[in-house]
């Protein structure tokens, strides 16, 4: 073979007739077509891998069945966004929705060609190469709008040339089969725009707390400019990044003539004003999470974090706000305190924290109005307000007296409160005693109810059977076994806060028991119904005997226990709870429309401190709630039942008041239950 040699010295004159080829710099005779075989063969092998690369490709029509991850969004019942669950934070727009100038800015920022190239843009890469190469750092690709688009939904980020090649022959096989409009759709819903947010409502929405058609031109301008590097260009990291890139936009806008000169400089002379979505505690943390875990159960976790199902909930934003304060207020200089003495009754040292729950919901059909599981949710997820279970104390008792009116007695039959024992099989003997340590005699159930007097409930449970009053606890909803121990009439047994709000709901709607509910209806993002709630009522009592325990309960209020409560406009009924050594304390009570549960404790079972009561620890919560919730929903009347009839008794004998009683109260009897015999007492 020939040798070819290269002269490194300047090149002499090419001499007549040879063309213009320059002696010793080009192959002559059978070299030029060895380098042409060669030439070929390199093609050939180029284009041969490059084939390679592209026969498994993914089938575009495959975009025909995409359903993007968007986000689940949970509603109070006015339709304000309270909570989102979501893989990534996406919000679909139709085609239609999605504002003309946001196509815009992004076509000029991101590909001005879009509407010209057919998928790859040549143009477009040679623009870039030369861009870059005078720059001597990439400052410009030449991906178009449709290789982002393929690049997002089927291939890795991974930076090869077998990745490029694909995303090339993906972009064409999606321009031959679908138009412009329908790729920049999924374009804008699809691309990701830093801070968790995928696609251009969830964006507007990360950026500006507001929709994609309420963004101003500038803000458009923001946005468009972040698929490149989210991160570096975002307003939250750097302001004068962000500015930059969003001037740029703006004027690559104006170089195509999608704004006039004026707007250019409008936009430009507006600082940027992002505002991040707040960071303030949500409204109802604890309720949100046990939607969460309601709608995990009922679709499980991949539809529940993806489906993008809209969540219409039972929660009253104003109840709730009010539960927040009111929990938050008492429970803060309380907890002041606690630190500073850093002890309790007993003196043991370094107390657990104090927590608190209230549970607010509507007699009428169950829907849980407001929700508080504890004092800080950051601090602790726990929900006491549903997943706590604690000793009931006297907040146990109307279930007793429940199951007494509703087998025969009436709330003026008289107990005698007296010393009583009793012996177990182990002989141990059990001697209980009220709370103020003294015994009153001859006392009405009315009375007994107010006072919370231990002896006369121990009594109407020993008369009643165990057996019976837990079949009425159950009856009327509250969950879990229990022992048939006579304790249980001081509520031994362990409740959560749920349970006591379903139970005393029975009283408060005329003996319909409503299981409590979260959820009124659920659609998906486009409005079609994918399931709706129905109340889950049952009648478990007579609505006379619901009828005589509410008044019996509003006694304790205006002269018994819970006379802490006595200041709000009612008529209202309600009983206080508080267990051994004051570890727990509990409100309950209800108007006509609003039953609201509190409890307050340790989650150590550690005393509250010594004449830590209900009413004194829960009350006022329960008070201050209250106060603001009659607002809303002020008291009414307690509807009487056709059975009931009024009688004026002597409050002490319990007997129809004869003309000479010096008092006489008005008290509720079943049809046919009420006293005949005149009181002889005076």
């Amino acid at each position: 073979m020939e040798t070819i040699a290269y002269k490194l010295g300047p090149a002499p004159e090419a001499p007549p007739g040879d063309g213009g080829r320059r002696r010793g710099l080009l192959p002559r005779g059978g070299t030029w077509w060895s380098l042409i075989a060669i030439i070929v063969i390199a093609v050939g092998i180029a284009g041969g891998w490059v084939c390679a690369q592209l026969v498994d490709l993914p089938r575009v029509e495959a975009l025909e069945e995409h359903r993007p991850s968007l986000v689940t969004s949970i509603f109070a019942r006015d339709g304000m966004l309270i909570g989102e669950f979501f893989i990534e934070r996406r919000i679909l727009l139709p085609q239609e929705a999605i504002p003309e100038r946001v196509k815009q800015a992004l076509i000029a920022v991101e590909d001005g060609r879009f509407y010209q190239h057919i998928g790859v843009d040549p143009v477009g890469i040679l623009r870039a190469v030369v861009a870059n190469a005078m720059s001597g750092r990439v400052v410009e690709g030449g991906s178009t709008i449709t290789q982002q688009l393929a690049k997002v939904l089927f291939l890795t980020p991974e930076q090869s040339m077998r990745r490029k090649i694909k995303e090339a022959g993906l972009a064409l096989a999606i321009e031959r089969r679908y138009s412009k409009d329908q790729i920049l759709t999924l374009y804008c819903n699809q691309i990701y725009f830093g801070e968790g947010a995928y696609g251009i409502e969830a964006a507007a929405k990360t950026y500006f707390q507001r929709s994609a058609g309420e963004l101003g031109l500038a803000e458009v301008a923001l946005i468009a400019g972040l698929p490149k590097a989210p991160s570096k260009f975002s307003p939250f990291h750097s302001a004068d990044k962000a500015r930059r890139r969003r001037d740029h936009v703006l004027r690559r806008m104006f170089e195509m003539d999608f704004v006039s000169r004026k707007e250019l400089e409008d936009a430009l002379s507006l600082p940027v004003e992002a505002q991040r979505l707040s960071e303030e505690e949500e409204l109802a943390p604890y309720f949100v999470e046990e939607v969460r875990r309601t709608l995990a159960d009922m679709f499980g976790t991949r539809r529940l974090y993806s489906a993008g199902m809209r969540v219409y909930t039972t929660l009253d934003p104003e109840l709730q706000r009010a539960a927040n304060a009111a929990v938050h207020a008492e429970l803060a200089s309380r907890r002041e305190q606690a630190v500073a003495s850093g002890t309790v009754s007993g003196g043991r040292t370094a107390p657990a924290a104090l927590e608190a729950a209230l549970l607010a919901a509507d007699p009428a059909d169950g829907s849980i109005l407001a929700m508080v599981g504890g004092y800080d949710y950051q601090e602790s997820q726990f929900n006491r307000a549903l997943q706590a279970r604690r000793q009931a104390g006297s907040a146990f008792k109307p279930l007793v007296y429940t199951a007494a009116i509703d087998n025969g007695y009436t709330a003026g039959d008289v107990i005698v409160d007296a010393p009583i024992e009793f012996r177990d099989a182990t002989g141990k003997v059990w001697r209980p005693e009220n709370y103020e340590n003294r015994f009153y005699g001859a006392t009405t159930l009315r009375e007994a109810l107010e006072h919370s007097r231990n002896i006369v409930a121990i009594k109407l449970m020993s008369a009643l059977g165990p057996a019976l009053v837990i079949e009425y606890a159950h009856r009327m909803g509250i969950a879990g076994e229990f022992q048939p121990f006579l304790s249980l009439a001081l509520g031994s047994g362990e409740v959560s806060l749920g349970d006591l709000v379903t139970a005393y709901s029975v009283l408060a709607s005329g003996g319909i028991r409503s299981r409590l509910r979260l959820l009124r209806y659920i659609t998906d993002q486009r409005g079609r119904m994918i399931t709706e709630s129905t109340p889950e009522r049952e009648e478990v009592l007579s609505a006379e005997t619901a009828y005589v325990v509410t008044q019996m309960l509003t006694g304790v209020v205006e002269r018994g226990t819970g006379q802490v409560a006595k200041k709000l406009r009612g008529p209202l009924a309600a009983k206080t709870g508080t267990t051994n050594d004051y570890t727990d304390a509990w409100f309950v009570g209800y108007s006509a429309s609003l039953v609201t549960g509190v409890w307050v404790g340790r989650d150590q079972k550690e005393s509250l401190g010594h004449g830590q009561t209900g009413a004194r620890a829960a009350g006022p919560i329960w008070v201050r709630f209250m106060e603001a919730a009659q607002d809303a929903r002020p008291p009414t009347p307690f509807a009487v039942p056709p059975g009931i009839v009024f009688v004026g008794i002597d409050p002490r004998t319990g007997k129809k008041a004869g003309p000479r009683c010096p008092q006489v109260f008005t008290e509720a009897f079943k049809r046919g239950s009420e006293p005949k015999q005149l009181c002889a007492a005076h």
